[in-house]
C-alpha cells in the first residue's frame, strides 16, 4: 500500500538522505524576493547556501519572471517600512511633549528635564534609523550595477533557468487549469479568483515547468517556497504535514521521480543533517520570524475582507436598502477596489490560514 500511496507516508531516513544526494534544488519567487527583506547578513548566509548547492539549482521561467517583476516592489515596501517607524517616532515625541505640558499630571514635576531625555533618546533612535535605512538603499538601489542581491541571483542562475512556455504552450496551460481548479487539483487553485490568467495560473506554471525538468533530467525534486496555502501543502487541524500527496502521485506519474517540499528554515536547518552544512541560528530564527509576519499579516487581511464581505451581503439586501434608503456613494464604497482585492484576499484565506505555528513545522522537520 505505502508504494501505491507513497505521497500519503513520510519518507523514511534513507529516501531523504537520497533524495537531498540526487535532488535538483528548485526555489520559488518568494524566497528570492525576500532577500530584501532579511538583514545583510541574513541575505548572506541564504545566498552562501545557494553557492554551496549552486550546481544543482535551477528555477522555472515563471519563477524568474516573477522575481524580476516584484524585485523593485518588494524593495519600496522595505525603504517605506523605515519611513513609516520614522513618522511614527516623531508622532510619540510630539504626543509625549504635549502630554507633558500639559496639566494633567501634576505630580510630574520638572517636566522639561524629562521631556529633554525623552527628546535625547528618540532622537538617537531616529538617527540610527536613517542610518540603516541609506544603508539599505546604497545596497539595493534601483540602479540595477548596484544591486548586490540582483547581481548575486543573476550569476547564480546564470544557464540555470528554465525556457519560457509559448503562446499555445499557455493557452493550453489555462484550459488545464480551468479544469483542475475546477476539480481542486493541486497547486494554484486558491489563486482562481486573481484578475489575470498571469497570475491566476502561476503557481500552475511553475508546477509544470518543474516537472518538464524532472522529465528531462530524471532526476528528483525539492521545492523550496515560503507558500503556505493548501494548495501546496496537506493541512491538518492547523498543521503543516507535508507537501500536498496529489503533488507526489502526479510528479512520479509524469516524471518517475521523487518530490518534497520545505519552506527554507527548515531546509537551512536540514542542509547540515543531508550536506553537513552549518547554518548560524540567527539566519534559520530571522527567516523564521519573517514568515510568521507575513502569515500574521495576511491573517489580518483576511479577516478584515471578511468583515467587509459580511457587510456588503447587509447593505446589499433590498429590504435594507429600502429602509435606509443608502446613496450610490455608499454602493461606490462597498464595491470599491479596495474592496474588491480585500474580496480576493478572503478567497485565498487558507493561502493564510494555512499559517501554522512555527512549532508545528519544527515537529514535523525535527523527524528529518
Amino acid at each position: 500500500m505505502r508504494k501505491i500511496l507513497q505521497g500519503y507516508y513520510r519518507p523514511t531516513d534513507e529516501e531523504f538522505k537520497n533524495l537531498w544526494e540526487k535532488c535538483i534544488f528548485v526555489f520559488d519567487a518568494n524566497i528570492l524576493l525576500n532577500l530584501y527583506r532579511y538583514s545583510p547578513k541574513t541575505s548572506s548566509a541564504i545566498i552562501k547556501i545557494l553557492k554551496k548547492i549552486s550546481d544543482r539549482l535551477w528555477i522555472p521561467h515563471q519563477t524568474a519572471l516573477e522575481f524580476h517583476n516584484n524585485r523593485l516592489i518588494v524593495q519600496d515596501q522595505q525603504v517605506k517600512a523605515y519611513n513609516d517607524i520614522q513618522s511614527d517616532i516623531q508622532k510619540m515625541q510630539r504626543n509625549i511633549k504635549n502630554t507633558l505640558q500639559s496639566d494633567r499630571h501634576p505630580f510630574i514635576k520638572d517636566a522639561s528635564n524629562l521631556l529633554e531625555k525623552v527628546k535625547i533618546n528618540l532622537e538617537a533612535i531616529e538617527t540610527e534609523l536613517v542610518k540603516k535605512k541609506n544603508e539599505y538603499i546604497s545596497l539595493y538601489t534601483k540602479n540595477d550595477v548596484r544591486d548586490s542581491i540582483l547581481l548575486e541571483i543573476t550569476s547564480l542562475f546564470e544557464g540555470k533557468t528554465g525556457v519560457e512556455y509559448s503562446h499555445d504552450q499557455l493557452k493550453k496551460l489555462y484550459e488545464d487549469g480551468k479544469t483542475r481548479y475546477s476539480q481542486r487539483i493541486p497547486p494554484g487553485y486558491r489563486d482562481a479568483s486573481k484578475d489575470d490568467s498571469v497570475r491566476r495560473y502561476g503557481d500552475l506554471i511553475i508546477w509544470f515547468q518543474t516537472i518538464d525538468k524532472a522529465k528531462k533530467t530524471k532526476k528528483p525534486i525539492i521545492l523550496v517556497t515560503d507558500d503556505k496555502k493548501d494548495d501546496w501543502w496537506r493541512i491538518h487541524n492547523g498543521k503543516t504535514l507535508a507537501p500536498r500527496p496529489e503533488l507526489i502521485h502526479e510528479m512520479l506519474s509524469e516524471a518517475k521521480v521523487q518530490f518534497y517540499m520545505y519552506n527554507i528554515d527548515p531546509f537551512m536547518k536540514s542542509m547540515e543533517k543531508y550536506l553537513n552544512e552549518k547554518v548560524k541560528e540567527e539566519a534559520i530564527q530571522e527567516a523564521r520570524d519573517l514568515r510568521k509576519r507575513k502569515e500574521e499579516h495576511s491573517d489580518m487581511l483576511a479577516n478584515l475582507a471578511q468583515l467587509a464581505q459580511q457587510q456588503q451581503a447587509v447593505f446589499n439586501s433590498s429590504a435594507l436598502s429600502d429602509a435606509f434608503k443608502l446613496s450610490k456613494e455608499h454602493l461606490k464604497l462597498f464595491n470599491s477596489s479596495a474592496l474588491a482585492d480585500a474580496r480576493i484576499n478572503l478567497d485565498q484565506k487558507d493561502n493564510i490560514g494555512d499559517a501554522n505555528d512555527d512549532e508545528s513545522t519544527e515537529e514535523i522537520d525535527s523527524e528529518e
